[in-house]
């Protein structure tokens, strides 16, 4: 795994500490002659007498100057309030965004939701991204909720997905009534819900009903279950829904015998009669993959 550097928001008052962790993803995943656009761009902001127009101007090359293209797949996560953050699915437009954005942060420590907020509103849909993928690491994070509700409300799959996953945010300033949407959503959407981070540990009993809820729709209807659904509806199942679990641990679809085991396993602590069931289910499984998830819970 890589290694992780431990930082906190205090420190970001006056300089960011993750701004120098994606300058050096940055410079691991692009030309040299990028990175002198970049410190190019850092240095125009600080001379600027317009901020607003240079900044929105900057962001809007960001991407044709360091292009569309991930960051290198050594780069190192970042570790912040809601856990790690990881920066592998990140490009590296979106990525120098980011950097002018904490730039900005440091010019005008006290006007944090002012440039997130200028980006997200007057920016295309990769701009907006970018921000949402900021927000984690911008000074008062707290105060930034309003942007990340609205993604979270928005139609565009992309914009929602950029909150809803991957993203520390939602799991570490959202109350239950906020989070749980999210993971409602998701499922609504088609969209796979072990990406949403914090997904065990924000577990509540509301949650699962709606899980279970929108599983017996589901099912009444003939239609399929999303797979990974069991790690929602696990934490705090009725026995319906358990009953739901077990069943599908035996199911032909192999994703659905993973996500089932994985649900279970993840709630070891609060339900340790569930590793009876396991051991049990090991018994009769062939997939290797399958029997892997359940070796690392038996053990």
């Amino acid at each position: 795994m890589d290694s992780i550097h431990i930082v906190t928001t205090k420190t970001m008052a006056t300089a960011s500490p993750y701004k120098e962790l994606l300058l050096l993803a940055l410079r691991s995943s692009v030309s040299e002659s990028a990175i002198a656009w970049m410190e190019t761009a850092q240095n125009k902001l600080h001379q600027s007498q317009n901020l607003e127009n240079d900044f929105l101007t900057l962001s809007a090359m960001a991407r044709r100057k360091l292009g569309k293209q991930t960051l290198a797949p050594n780069s190192e996560a970042i570790e912040t309030a809601g856990g790690q953050l990881a920066l592998t699915h990140w490009r590296c437009g979106d990525t120098g965004r980011v950097i002018l954005l904490l730039e900005l942060c440091e010019l005008r420590p006290t006007e944090t939701e002012k440039w997130a907020a200028l980006l997200f509103h007057h920016g295309d849909e990769a701009e907006r991204i970018s921000v949402l993928h900021a927000l984690p690491l911008l000074p008062q994070p707290e105060t930034l909720k309003q942007i990340a509700l609205e993604a979270g409300r928005t139609n565009s799959l992309k914009l929602f997905s950029a909150i809803a996953q991957n993203n520390p945010y939602p799991c570490t300033y959202y109350n239950d009534h906020e989070f749980n949407p999210v993971v409602i959503k998701s499922l609504f959407n088609g969209l796979n819900i072990d990406p949403i981070m914090g997904l065990t540990e924000r577990a509540n009993p509301a949650l699962s009903k709606m899980c279970e809820e929108y599983a017996d729709e589901r099912l009444a209807a003939n239609r399929s279950l999303p797979y990974d659904i069991w790690l929602a509806i696990a934490p705090y199942a009725s026995t319906e829904g358990k009953n739901k679990i077990l069943k599908y641990l035996g199911d032909q679809e192999q994703k659905h015998r993973l996500f089932a085991i994985i649900a279970l396993g993840r709630n070891l602590s609060s339900h340790p009669e569930y590793r009876k069931i396991l051991k049990q289910t090991q018994q009769r499984e062939t997939d290797d993959q399958v029997l892997s998830a359940l070796q690392k819970y038996i053990t």
